[in-house]
C-alpha cells in the first residue's frame, strides 16, 4: 500500500474520536487481530483507523507516540499502512525532524558565481560561496526537490531540513538566495561577505510540488 492523501471535511478537536474526510479512498478497517492496520497522519499526530462508514472514520488518537491535536477543516490527512509511515515515526514529523540530522555533513560543498543550488549541495547541510561578483544563488525547483527526497522514502507535508551558506568572497560581493519554480521565500535572502546565514527548506505541497525557504539566522560574522 502507498501513502495516499484526502482532505478533512470537518474540522476536529483534540478529544474527537471520529474525523470526517473529503475521501475514505485507501481507508479501511483492520482485518482479524488488527491485521492490515491503516493509520492517517494529520499535521504532526498519527491515527489508527478502526471503523469507517461512508466518509466517517473512527479512529484511535495520538499513536505511536505522537500528541492529540486539534485540526482544521481542509487539513491534508495522508493515508497508508501503519509500515509506510516509518519514515514518519520517531521524527518528530515535520520541522526540525530527525530527517534534518540524517543528511549533515563536515565536508561542505563549493559555489562561486551566479548558479542553481543543487539538491546534493543542500542536503550536505554547508555551502561555502566563493562569488568573484555578486551573485545569485538560486534553489532548485520545487518539482526537482520533491524527486530527490523520493529518493529517500515518502515525501511528506511539513518534511524539512537546514542548510547554512558562508560568503568566504576575497571582495565585498554579496549573495543573494533566489527562490525557483515552487519556491516561496521568507526572510532576508542576502549573505555579505564574511557573513553566513543558515536557512530552513519545509515542504509545503507533495501533491503540486511546493515548499518554503526560511531564512533563519543571520547575519553571522566570521
Amino acid at each position: 500500500m502507498s501513502i495516499t492523501a484526502t482532505t478533512l471535511s470537518v474540522a476536529c478537536s483534540e478529544t474527537d474520536e471520529q474525523i470526517v474526510v473529503a475521501s475514505a479512498t485507501g481507508i479501511t478497517a483492520p482485518g482479524p487481530n488488527k491485521t492490515n492496520r491503516v493509520c492517517v497522519w494529520i499535521d504532526r499526530e498519527q491515527m489508527e483507523v478502526r471503523t469507517v462508514a461512508g466518509t466517517t472514520v473512527t479512529v484511535v488518537r495520538g499513536t505511536n507516540l505522537t500528541t492529540r491535536k486539534p485540526h482544521i477543516a481542509g487539513q491534508k490527512v495522508w493515508i497508508g499502512a501503519e509500515s509506510d509511515f516509518a519514515a514518519f515515526t520517531g521524527a518528530g514529523l515535520g520541522l526540525y525532524s530527525a530527517f534534518t540530522r540524517a543528511f549533515q555533513t563536515t565536508l561542505p560543498s563549493v559555489a562561486a558565481d551566479t548558479a542553481t543550488l543543487t539538491m546534493d549541495k543542500l542536503l550536505g547541510g554547508l555551502i561555502l560561496g566563493t562569488p568573484t561578483a555578486a551573485a545569485n544563488y538560486t534553489m532548485p525547483t520545487a518539482a526537482l526537490l520533491i524527486a530527490a527526497l523520493k529518493s529517500f522514502g515518502t515525501p511528506f507535508l511539513g518534511q524539512s531540513f537546514e542548510f547554512t551558506i558562508l560568503n568566504t568572497s576575497a571582495g565585498a560581493f554579496a549573495i543573494t538566495v533566489v527562490a525557483g519554480t515552487g519556491v516561496t521565500a521568507t526572510g532576508t535572502m542576502t549573505i555579505a561577505q564574511n557573513n553566513g546565514k543558515r536557512f530552513l527548506v519545509v515542504v509545503t505541497n507533495v501533491d503540486a510540488p511546493a515548499y518554503t525557504i526560511y531564512s533563519l539566522v543571520g547575519p553571522t560574522v566570521f
